[in-house]
């Protein structure tokens, strides 16, 4: 008990509050800024440019930050359209323009080259698959069932609680639509578990649960 609350301990004295500026995107979609030690923190959901206020973690080689508040906005920033974004851990880049999102996934790419020692680059072309939403084909979707009530979705970003969703923006609708039978199929059901969901020939939803 001693050591689980010396551990605990250490992890508060570890978290951090600084106003941090991000230098550049990663190609997780989260942005890179540097704290006031030198420290490099990945912090979820801010942009290159912007300015905000972050709480981090320290890790072995980088860390991990939250954003708190943006305090100076990219003109690349929008509110996404998905009501889960804030909470689920699937999206990191869907806070900005979709443009935007190809340039700067473009620039980290051409990044990654220069670091690997890639002279002279190879010419990166960005082009779209795909629309932006209604896109994947294949989802891998948590389960937990408890007293005859279905939870379905995804986890919180680095954490095991699940995010209950009706729906998933970057799905085809067929794959959303399949959420309803899961629920009512899973009704009588006890535990936890993942569900495979692809589309199938002729649009047919394909389900594997595990």
């Amino acid at each position: 008990m001693a050591r689980h609350s010396e551990r605990k301990r250490r992890r508060r004295e570890a978290a951090s509050f600084e106003t941090l500026t991000a230098e550049r995107m990663a190609t997780t979609g989260h942005a890179v800024a540097r704290a006031t030690d030198g420290r490099v923190v990945l912090v979820r959901g801010a942009i290159v440019g912007e300015r905000f206020e972050a709480r981090w973690t320290r890790l072995r080689t980088a860390a991990q930050g939250e954003l708190v508040k943006v305090l100076q906005a990219s003109p690349m920033r929008r509110r996404p359209d998905c009501e889960y974004v804030d909470r689920c851990g699937g999206c990191d880049w869907m806070h900005i323009h979709d443009e935007a999102q190809l340039r700067l996934q473009q620039q980290s790419l051409e990044q990654l080259c220069q670091r690997a020692g890639l002279h002279p680059l190879p010419e990166v072309v960005a082009h779209r698959c795909g629309p932006p939403l209604r896109y994947r084909q294949r989802a891998r979707i948590s389960l937990r069932v408890n007293n005859g009530k279905v939870q379905l979705g995804y986890h919180r970003w680095r954490a095991h609680q699940l995010v209950n969703v009706s729906d998933c923006l970057v799905l085809a609708p067929a794959l959303t639509q399949a959420f309803a039978g899961l629920r009512r199929a899973l009704r009588g059901a006890a535990g936890e578990g993942e569900a495979a969901l692809s589309l199938g020939t002729g649009g047919r939803v394909v389900v594997a649960l595990r």
